[in-house]
């Protein structure tokens, strides 16, 4: 399971479970923030939004992390 939000709290991403999420992928966080940083130490997989990208997101749609080059893909 992958996260996609706009922030999280560094009180909520200290509960993930990096058994179950395969990475995060934030719409309006930098990679300095307290949760990008708390997640990256989990071993969770960290994604920063391009702009532009978002808006291109459809809930329900797959959503797939390339950790090599940190491309994200979505299919319907």
């Amino acid at each position: 399971m992958a996260i996609v939000a706009n922030l999280l709290l560094p009180s909520e991403t200290v509960q993930l479970d990096p058994a179950w999420i395969k990475g995060v992928y934030f719409t309006d966080s930098g990679r300095n923030s307290h949760a990008a940083i708390l997640a990256t130490a989990l071993g969770i997989p960290v994604f920063i939004d391009k702009p532009g990208h978002t808006r291109a997101l459809r809930h329900g749609e797959t959503i797939t992390f390339n950790d090599d080059n940190g491309e994200i893909t979505a299919e319907a």
